[in-house]
């Protein structure tokens, strides 16, 4: 009997990252992973702007990434850029029965402070906790729909569909969720490329989320997550005495760990996603792509474990 293939494919600025998972047993197994470098310039992730700037050029792209792997599937989950949308912490003190009500509730609340030039959005919502009163905390996710089209549209005319869709940030801490243990309050830290993202964690949930551009350098790595985290409101002191994760594709890991250490006071850990371990036991570990190709696993996993 065939065992199910469910793919992830992670879409960002500088190339596409395909891969099949299947189970194995209790876990995962990685048969396959691809990658597609894009000429400079082909996807520009914006909130309000169109992200692709030739749609067919990607369509292609995706066929070529994807076909190898996919086999008679055509369900996959997506990693977006996060620049492509927004992510919102929100209090939610009306009290709702359903998902459709919920959304309906969290759009009013959040009509004053959208921008207005954002007309037709895709909005989304998890609960991260809830009081005796009925008040939940949630994180909510919203894009422009003209932009949210321009990326299904080229799935599907690539010849598959997009049955779950987030941000990097979040299939990049999806992978290491269920691998590692960070304990109840900490600081995951995610460096890609030009991009950084930071999450804060109190209670094991999520209480602050941010994502900047940055450039390949450690000096304004530091500068930023400074600014950024000395704008938190538990302040920098409280983090301090959180544990500090830190995931990067740049070569350069261990600067970026001095970097932090000099920041929290403290030495973090440096995640390695030890993709190998995956692999069937027989597979040539030399065929995995370069490329980062975290996310794109952790987007597979929620699709293969229903936790979307």
């Amino acid at each position: 009997m065939l065992r199910r293939c469910y793919l992830g494919l992670s879409i960002n600025a500088a190339r596409l990252q395909a891969v099949a998972l299947r189970r194995q047993g209790k876990g995962v197994q990685l048969q396959g992973a691809r990658a597609f470098d894009l000429k400079p310039g082909a996807l520009v992730p914006s909130l309000r702007e169109a992200n692709l700037k030739d749609p067919g050029a990607l369509t292609e792209a995706l066929g070529e990434v994807l076909a190898p792997l996919a086999g008679r599937e055509d369900r996959l989950a997506v990693s977006l850029p996060d620049q492509a949308g927004r992510v919102m912490l929100v209090e939610m003190e009306t009290p709702f029965k359903t998902k459709q009500e919920g959304l309906e509730i969290l759009r009013w609340q959040l009509k004053k402070s959208l921008p207005s030039e954002l007309n037709d959005i895709c909005l989304d919502f998890q609960v991260l906790s809830r009081s005796e009163t009925g008040r939940r905390r949630v994180v909510a996710s919203l894009m422009e729909r003209a932009v949210l089209d321009q990326y299904q549209d080229v799935v599907e005319r690539a010849g598959y569909h997009a049955v779950l869709v987030d941000f990097h940030a979040f299939n990049l801490y999806n992978y290491y969720r269920t691998r590692v243990d960070m304990g109840e309050d900490f600081v995951f830290i995610g460096i890609e490329g030009k991009v950084l993202n930071v999450e804060i964690f109190q209670g094991r949930s999520l209480v602050f989320h941010r994502v900047r551009d940055i450039a390949e350098n450690a000096e304004q790595v530091f500068q930023e997550l400074n600014r950024t985290l000395v704008g938190f409101q538990g302040g920098l002191q409280a983090l301090r005495r959180s544990a500090a994760y830190l995931h990067t594709d740049w070569e350069t890991r261990e600067v970026l760990r001095d970097v932090l250490t000099s920041l929290f006071e403290k030495e973090p850990q440096l995640l390695s996603p030890h993709l190998e371990r995956l692999l069937p036991a027989a597979a040539d570990k030399s065929k995995l792509p370069e490329a980062s190709i975290v996310d794109a696993v952790g987007a597979g996993e929620r699709l293969l474990w229903g936790t979307a």
